[in-house]
């Protein structure tokens, strides 16, 4: 009948949540420091992955489809991080492969993860304009829906201070 009685909330997943963008330092192919927060003002999608992931490679040709797809947006930004521990193996990537997007790599593969909440890659999130981010689709699976959201920063906002959001295939 949607009337509750003698009930507790524990959890009340009406209100948006949603999770700041913390202070974390990445390096760019010259070496320089690079955060996330330095790009605040923009809507981001970051990938982070591995050349040694096979799941994360099998995900580059769709990614670079979609970075084709937005590449005359001024409001978004693609940021791929590398987890590879390895320097070379990333900086051969980036050499041969020559990616669109911002590149950068991760000076600390398991802080990296703990930082950003990454049980394992590839793992995509969007960042609002303000700070603000969440998981979201990586490239092989995102929807028609996923990529208005990309393309409006309001419902991108929207989504992100948005507990849990479904999408229809």
């Amino acid at each position: 009948m949607g009337n509750l009685h003698n009930v507790s909330v524990l959890w009340d997943f009406r209100e948006p949540s949603s999770t700041k963008l913390p202070k974390y330092t990445f390096n760019d192919i010259n070496g320089n420091n690079v955060q996330l927060t330095d790009f605040k003002g923009k809507t981001i999608y970051v990938t982070f992955w591995a050349t040694w992931c096979r799941p994360c490679m099998a995900e580059k040709p769709k990614l670079e489809e979609i970075k084709e797809m937005f590449k005359n947006d001024e409001n978004l930004i693609f940021i791929d991080v590398s987890l590879d521990t390895k320097r070379s193996w990333w900086e051969k990537y980036i050499s041969e492969k020559n990616p669109a997007g911002i590149q950068l790599n991760s000076t600390n593969d398991r802080q990296t993860r703990e930082t950003f909440q990454i049980a394992g890659i590839p793992h995509n999130i969007v960042i609002s304009k303000d700070g603000c981010y969440k998981s979201f689709s990586r490239p092989s699976k995102i929807t028609e829906n996923q990529l208005e959201i990309l393309k409006n920063p309001e419902k991108l906002e929207s989504y992100v201070k948005t507990t849990v959001k479904y999408f229809e295939e």
